[in-house]
């Protein structure tokens, strides 16, 4: 990427810390002038991948980006300016974590932190673990239990954070299939016993002196769990109960996962061994990769390892709302991109075959104790004022609202449909979590009212810090969210 040389005075510092280099999330930073990052930038001046195949196609997997969609990051450093950026394609606001090895020897960490913590790293990666961690108690049915392992941003380097998270990930994951079944082999095992238990190896029988007690040379193929891919798994999970074996509730999830994995034989060796995947396995892979960054914490950009998380901001932030809403309000059904369809065209190849065409709102909240609904529409998008907000989102909601209420489906009365845009803020008060603002647009036959949620970074910030009053912030503003008491006044 090539820089005006006017502009380059106000590309502000990386944030360095060591070998680690943090970057915001859209902006480019220029590289502290010391000769460990020549090596770095010297690597990516000709824009080279990120993020490996593998990584992105864990994150896709689990949810934090988009599937089917192809997906390239490449970071750019300019020599001459030693200004670093990120470049991609397929995700609008890209973030993440990845480990580099340069020439077998310089080993890098970047991380891309989001845009809503300006200057602060630390904080960034905290509510990003966060809102991570939040997700995935969703998507695992673990609730509140999610919590124990809470990670606080100030608490280590970006480097301990960023093995945490991961450590969070594999473990919460790895629990997940366990607990429906562990993966079985047959294996082949050749014995020396006295007891009869497999197929005779004759010819190796043959060639055996014939001393002491009788044994025989013999070949059975059990049906176990004691293979090459658990002990793996079970290697990966050793690393981190002994890494928070003080940290209690950390290491007790780890336990637990070790206790599933009891009949596995602890075997450092086996991670050199080849492990080929099938329908049977399949479900491990993206289990055994993390396993692999776990034991030998090192990637390779473009090579077929993982390396890292490349996440959408835009969809994680969707999906962070969306788990809220799934967990507090437990009298409303929430959905998550639902079809609402409008029009058909009509596409002929041997006969005419209607093509129907729809929107997707974000998500849809419908009482479960009347016919309210509730169309939400989320906007990673950061404001300061309501004159920022675009005239498109606006008329996108207005969309929403009026197909739901006039298609007459979902169970949704008409005139008791309600409609909200929630934007992240950076202009409210310290203290206040959510703040509803109130309008209203005509229709053909009434008056419909609407509502601009603007939702503090600084509650998701205090959420992630701070485990004691999580739930309070969570329960505001979910109620924030559905609360529409208001529009009955205007």
């Amino acid at each position: 990427m090539k820089f005006r040389e006017s502009l380059t005075d106000k590309v502000p510092k990386c944030w360095t810390e060591d070998r680690i280099i943090a970057i915001q999330e859209g902006k480019p930073c220029k590289l502290p002038e010391e000769s460990k990052y020549d090596s770095l930038c010297v690597f990516f001046s000709k824009a080279r991948p990120i993020v490996s195949d593998l990584s992105i196609k864990l994150s896709q997997n689990l949810g934090l980006l988009t599937r089917n969609v192809s997906i390239h990051a490449c970071l750019s450093c300019n020599t001459k300016e030693r200004i670093i950026y990120l470049q991609s394609q397929g995700v609008v606001s890209p973030i993440g974590i990845f480990t580099f090895e340069i020439n077998n020897s310089d080993r890098f960490i970047i991380v891309i932190y989001p845009k809503i913590f300006k200057d602060k790293p630390h904080d960034g990666l905290g509510a990003l673990i966060y809102m991570i961690e939040r997700v995935l108690a969703s998507q695992t049915n673990s609730g509140q239990e999610a919590y124990i392992t809470r990670l606080l941003a100030g608490d280590g380097s970006l480097l301990d954070i960023w093995m945490r998270m991961i450590y969070i990930l594999y473990i919460k994951l790895l629990k997940r299939e366990l607990l429906k079944g562990g993966y079985h082999e047959y294996i082949r095992v050749v014995l020396d016993s006295s007891r009869v238990s497999g197929k005779i190896l004759v010819s190796r029988q043959a060639r055996k002196p014939i001393l002491g007690k009788l044994s025989i040379i013999q070949e059975s193929y059990p049906y176990t769990v004691d293979n090459t891919l658990n002990r793996v798994l079970k290697y990966a999970t050793t690393i981190i109960y002994n890494t928070f074996i003080k940290s209690g509730r950390i290491a007790g999830e780890a336990r637990e996962v070790l206790s599933l994995l009891s009949d596995v034989e602890l075997d450092p060796s086996s991670v050199w061994r080849r492990v080929e995947f099938n329908r049977l396995n399949m479900r491990f892979e993206n289990l055994y990769h993390i396993a692999l960054i776990i034991i030998l914490t090192r990637g390779f950009p473009g090579d077929n390892m993982l390396n890292g998380l490349l996440i959408d901001m835009n969809k994680l932030f969707e999906l962070y709302i969306y788990s809220l809403l799934k967990e507090w309000l437990k009298n409303w059904q929430i959905e998550y991109q639902v079809r609402l369809e409008f029009a058909s065209i009509y596409k002929k190849t041997h006969e005419w075959k209607p093509i129907s065409i729809g929107q997707y709102p974000d998500i849809l909240i419908r009482s479960r104790l009347n016919d309210q609904c509730i169309i939400l529409d989320t906007k990673y998008s950061q404001i300061s004022s309501l004159k920022e907000i675009k005239i498109e989102d606006l008329r996108q909601i207005f969309t929403y609202h009026t197909l739901l209420e006039n298609l007459g489906k979902r169970e949704c009365a008409k005139g008791n449909v309600y409609s909200a845009i929630l934007y992240l803020a950076g202009n409210i008060e310290k203290g206040v979590y959510i703040k509803n603002i109130y309008g209203t647009y005509k229709s053909s036959t009434h008056q419909n009212c609407f509502k601009v949620i603007l939702l503090s970074p600084y509650a998701i910030l205090k959420a992630a810090k701070n485990i004691t009053i999580h739930t309070d912030i969570e329960k505001k503003i979910t109620e924030g969210i559905v609360d529409f008491v208001e529009c009955r006044n205007l």
